[in-house]
């Protein structure tokens, strides 16, 4: 049975009457409150509405590995206000997804550039992996990164989407991108091209 609901005015009359101290009645009325509230039944509610879906829940449709840990930037010249998603993993790798200018080739060329590989005249000198209904260019390469990182590893993914080219480049020592390669590719596919095409510039 729930008891009635009680006054506690009455008791705190009575304790500031007889010379109690603050703190002491403050804990005895506190006392008395879960004392009553102890002998209430649990209420069940019911849930008619749920909340309209929000574009982070796109999230959810991205394939990410249990190792890769979402995280802040931390390449160095990145910009942040450009990414999008940035993930972790082992001891040195590190993948981003971010939104920049300018065409495929030229992109494409860029990253090349930071192992010190001569620029290709075309895009079918790439390989290119699935994503979603579409593909994009793909880029593998090994080595020596930006001049001071021996034994270097990248796979770079590169996707035009509603006139921005969606860019997706794992880094990291090279023995740990290989052992994620598959992964990445996996990530690739289901990339959330809702998210990223329409995520405020």
């Amino acid at each position: 049975m729930i008891p009635s609901p009680i006054s506690l005015a009455p008791l705190s009359r009575c304790l500031y009457s007889t010379g109690v101290r603050p703190v002491v009645q403050l804990f005895t009325l506190l006392t008395a409150v879960f004392l009553v509230s102890c002998g209430k039944k649990e209420s069940v509610v019911e849930v008619s509405e749920v909340r309209a879906f929000m574009s982070d829940d796109e999230m959810l449709k991205f394939y990410v590995p249990l190792e890769w840990k979402q995280t802040g930037a931390t390449i160095p010249g990145m910009a942040m206000r450009t990414r999008r998603l940035n993930y972790q993993f082992g001891e040195t790798g590190e993948i981003s997804l971010s939104l920049t200018k300018g065409d495929l080739l030229g992109n494409a060329n860029r990253w090349l550039g930071q192992f010190g590989v001569d620029p290709k005249t075309n895009l079918g000198e790439f390989e290119s992996i699935p994503v979603l209904e579409s593909k994009a260019v793909f880029l593998e390469q090994y080595g020596i990164y930006t001049q001071t990182k021996k034994d270097w590893g990248m796979l770079g993914a590169l996707m035009m989407v509603e006139g921005d080219i969606v860019a997706i480049k794992m880094l990291g020592r090279a023995s740990e991108v290989k052992a994620q390669k598959e992964n990445f590719k996996k990530f690739c596919l289901h990339y959330n091209k809702y998210k990223v095409a329409t995520d405020e510039k």
